[in-house]
């Protein structure tokens, strides 16, 4: 075939949430290209939405959006 073809992007299986304490994952509610939205039980009982980042081999380093994140959490923490 010639032309344009668009590859089709890479069918990731949701691991379980083994970064997230407290939260398993129940469905998967998205398919994006890069994030995927996954609904997960919390231990109290409660649903979360959890939208994931599967980092491929050749992505660039995510350390400091997980810096961010995580002053951002600190902020958060108690409110």
């Amino acid at each position: 075939a010639m032309g344009n073809v668009l590859a089709q992007p890479k069918v990731i299986q949701p691991e379980p949430v083994s970064d997230l304490p407290n939260v398993v994952l129940k469905d998967t509610l998205g398919r994006g290209r890069f994030l995927k939205t996954l609904l997960c039980l919390h231990d109290e009982g409660g649903l979360v939405v959890v939208k994931a980042y599967y980092k491929r081999a050749d992505s660039p380093s995510l350390g400091p959006y997980k810096q961010q994140l995580a002053r951002l959490r600190a902020s958060l923490h108690g409110l």
